[in-house]
């Protein structure tokens, strides 16, 4: 049977604390769609290779 890889998921916590900004912010971000995102069950997860991705797309 085939192996699954299993990828590094970040939490909002975690993103806010890679980011540092505050978590409305982050909220706002992923609301606009500059930071991708998807809910497991009632909780948001992001994979950080899209998140570090999506921070080199802004603008300084």
């Amino acid at each position: 049977m085939a192996e699954r890889k299993h990828r590094e998921l970040w939490t909002i916590k975690e993103v806010i604390e890679y980011l540092r900004l505050p978590k409305s912010t982050v909220n706002l971000y992923v609301a606009q769609g500059k930071i991708p995102s998807f809910k497991v069950g009632r909780h948001r997860r992001f994979i950080p290779e899209e998140v570090e991705k999506a921070v080199r797309k802004m603008p300084a």
